[in-house]
């Protein structure tokens, strides 16, 4: 993994650009990072096999955490 700290933020975001891109279908210059996935379409399901798949090749484990207002 990279070592110096900018170098490896933009290397994950490439990584979740070009991950979201290839599984939506449309291209990573129209990927906006600070979108919620939600608003691409993206349901329960598709959120939690993607959190699996970025703990699987980052190799890191993500909290899920649900935000509802009642």
């Amino acid at each position: 993994m990279e070592v110096d700290r900018k170098k490896r933020e933009d290397m994950v975001r490439e990584f979740l650009t070009e991950l979201l891109s290839s599984w939506l279908g449309i291209s990573a210059t129209e990927i906006d990072l600070n979108t919620s996935l939600y608003n691409y379409g993206l349901d329960s399901f598709f959120a939690l096999t993607f959190k699996m798949q970025l703990e699987s090749t980052l190799q890191v484990s993500f909290e899920v955490r649900c935000f509802a207002s009642f």
